[in-house]
């Protein structure tokens, strides 16, 4: 595969993660034509690795797994976390408590919201808190390769399955688990708080059945991102057609190849990830718990279509919070039109809104997020703006912006 017109030292790093993290096949072909061996970890009292359960399980929290089917075929993956430290499942479900259903970033995964330290894990804060908490998966992540017809890892089935954007997780993948859930729970609403994409999803597509939506770092506009996975790829517009041309439809796949390396860097070479954590993947250090990053990164990132990935180089590219763009010939067959529309935001969702904006949030920024308040007007009834950055939502030191909201949550509360 031949690599056009890349810019800069950074540059080519970023597009060599790209390409590292991009399928099993080519992390394990760059592990045996260069990479140093890093070898087998010995077993650490931690949570490298672990699944959603065994961490849940490990801390003395109630738990479930859950599978629903989506409208068009796709199978997710909900776990469910119905009580505090130590409560019993089946007393926690009967308590009947408020439900808040959370949404992981981009890349990320349910695992996100647990990774952190106990008290600071955003889904255990809020089980201890008094909520039935459920989390999401979005299709195409390592807990959502699964489809009624469709196999992930089958060759002719590949370009079908991760055909998917952000439109299509908005309108199947949230509708379909917030009716889930209130079928299997009786809730009349529930309350949702999103990272990222994982907030975005809900924005287009609003539904009845949720009382609040709590954005983390909402994407929309990214005139001002510094994200470097989608400047690079931006910059450097052949990098995708020559994925596409490898029929490489799936990008950052759980693997595990990625996972170790970046897990092992940090844990052995502090230097080095923080070159990696600060320059490359914008994380604040100074505003994250530094002690739970290799744990974060043996479990991130979790997956998802080249498509979507692209979807937002366009919207940067482009400077317009549009769909997707199928180039001219579908443009007209699916929009009848030569053009992707604009998302429109202007009408009000059935939800309100509480929007959390980070001061140091590189990647979805405060003008950014700004503009996006714009857009929402009346819907937003309140808007929280904290000295963190992006990943310290889920990794934060200081989580006193979700103490915030539990304390809005404990003002307003749902049924």
């Amino acid at each position: 595969m031949k690599i056009i017109g890349m810019k800069g030292s950074k540059e080519i790093i970023v597009c060599f993660i790209v390409l590292l993290c991009i399928s099993s096949t080519v992390g394990l072909k760059l592990l045996n034509t260069g990479l140093p061996t890093l070898g087998e970890a010995e077993p650490k009292p931690n949570d490298h690795f672990k699944s959603f359960s065994t961490i849940c399980r490990q801390k003395g929290y109630p738990f479930e797994q859950h599978k629903l089917k989506t409208y068009d075929g796709y199978f997710l993956t909900v776990f469910r976390i119905p009580g505090a430290k130590g409560e019993l499942l089946e007393p926690a479900i009967k308590a009947n408590k408020p439900v808040v259903l959370l949404w992981h970033g981009l890349l990320d995964s349910a695992d996100s919201w647990i990774i952190n330290d106990e008290d600071k894990a955003p889904a255990l804060m809020l089980a201890n808190q008094g909520y039935d908490v459920w989390l999401g998966n979005s299709r195409g992540n390592k807990y959502s390769r699964e489809h009624r017809f469709l196999d992930p890892d089958r060759d002719e089935d590949k370009a079908s399955f991760f055909g998917f954007n952000i439109e299509d997780m908005a309108n199947h993948d949230t509708n379909s688990t917030v009716a889930y859930i209130r079928q299997e729970t009786g809730k009349r609403s529930i309350g949702v708080i999103g990272h990222g994409i994982g907030a975005t999803q809900f924005l287009l597509s609003p539904q009845t059945g949720i009382e609040v939506l709590v954005t983390l770092g909402a994407y929309s506009s990214l005139n001002h991102t510094q994200e470097k996975l989608i400047t690079t790829l931006a910059n450097n517009p052949k990098l995708i057609e020559n994925l596409k041309d490898a029929k490489m439809y799936e990008v950052f796949g759980e693997d595990y190849v990625s996972n170790k390396i970046f897990s092992a860097i940090c844990e052995n070479s502090p230097s080095v990830c923080q070159y990696l954590l600060e320059d490359i993947m914008l994380v604040e250090s100074e505003y994250i718990n530094i002690d739970r990053v290799d744990e974060m990164l043996s479990l991130f990132p979790s997956g998802t279509s080249l498509e979507n990935l692209e979807h937002f180089v366009q919207i940067y590219t482009t400077k317009k919070f549009q769909k997707y763009d199928y180039g001219l010939e579908l443009n007209r067959k699916i929009y009848d039109h030569d053009i992707p529309p604009l998302f429109d935001l202007s009408e009000s969702p059935n939800f309100r809104v509480v929007q959390i904006v980070g001061e140091e949030d590189h990647i979805s920024t405060p003008l950014d997020n700004h503009w996006l308040n714009s857009q929402l007007e009346s819907s937003v009834e309140y808007y929280g703006s904290f000295r963190i950055g992006h990943y310290s939502f889920i990794l934060g030191k200081d989580m006193s912006y979700l103490e915030e909201i539990i304390k809005l949550f404990k003002q307003d509360q749902w049924s």
